[in-house]
């Protein structure tokens, strides 16, 4: 997995994606189209992190950002696709719950955007 540092991407995703809302974070799902593509080694998901000040200071927004990346990393090895970018939007919320609830609504919200691009390209 590669990580989204530029603001160009995380815009391109926010414009033009689907969206899970959960408790704990906000997942932004996007395809990669055919420009990305080639730029992009074959197969490689992206994945991009969002956590604003109005969460705390930067002590609780690093801790945020690290349990986020870890839940994401490991279920996107797992339950994700290639050729998508995977934007996730932290919440306050994140701290308060375990790190098997954070996985757990992780994969679900995996599968929901999962569900709505079956159903979108059908």
């Amino acid at each position: 997995m590669v990580r989204i540092l530029r603001n160009p991407n995380f815009k391109a995703t926010s414009k033009c994606c689907l969206k899970a809302v959960q408790k704990e974070f906000v997942l932004n799902v996007r395809m990669h189209n055919e420009n990305e593509k080639k730029n992009i080694s074959i197969g490689e998901a992206r994945v991009g992190f969002i956590v604003t000040k109005s969460i705390g200071k930067s002590v609780v927004r690093n801790r945020v950002r690290r349990r986020l990346r870890a839940a994401a990393y490991e279920t996107i090895r797992s339950h994700g696709k290639a050729n998508r970018d995977y934007i996730f939007i932290g919440r306050k919320h994140t701290l308060d719950c375990s790190y098997k609830t954070l996985t757990y609504n992780t994969i679900r919200a995996l599968k929901i955007t999962k569900s709505c691009q079956e159903y979108n390209s059908n």
